[in-house]
């Protein structure tokens, strides 16, 4: 639900300012298999989506919307969700990490050797990572990780934005 509010609201600064980012914005989403659920505006009995699962990426490419995790919510059509998370990186110059920590690692892991030297990181994650040896913000672990400079956005003015979402 988080990736998908964060992309909607990036998407859509992108659009409203075209000479200063590209207009598509690639979502990284961790592929499942789903179908559109009946409470759900695009539920049509008749429909394949509705009846067989799919691939959450098509779901959400087709319709514009995370019908699983962000329902009766409209995506802008410049979100292009896809299952691949080196080839959602790859090109980019602005990577927004929005995940669970416990990922972070093996993402990280994953996507090194896509991740341009000069990209920029911002990581909307809260909390730190705590070890024996030290306490390091997780913006701090996905820069040493990838090799870029990543800073941290907080919630203090946005959460009023996100919070007028329906929370699943």
């Amino acid at each position: 639900m988080r990736g998908s509010t964060i992309a909607k609201i990036i998407a859509e600064n992108t659009k409203e300012h075209p000479d200063l980012f590209q207009p598509e914005v690639q979502m990284w989403v961790y592929e499942e298999e789903a179908t559109v659920p009946k409470s759900s505006k695009h539920f049509d009995q008749n429909s394949k989506y509705s009846t067989e699962k799919h691939p959450l990426t098509e779901l959400i490419n087709h319709f514009h919307e995370n019908v699983r995790y962000l329902p009766n919510i409209a995506l802008p059509e410049n979100i292009i969700a896809n299952p691949s998370l080196e080839e959602s990186v790859k090109n980019s110059t602005i990577l927004i990490f929005n995940l669970p920590h416990q990922f972070i690692g093996g993402l990280c892991d994953q996507m090194k050797g896509s991740v341009l030297p000069y990209a920029r990181g911002i990581s909307c994650i809260k909390g730190v990572s705590v070890s024996s040896e030290d306490i390091e913000l997780f913006s701090e672990s996905i820069g040493e990780k990838l090799g870029i400079y990543v800073g941290v956005r907080t919630f203090g003015y946005g959460r009023r934005k996100i919070r007028n979402f329906p929370c699943s």
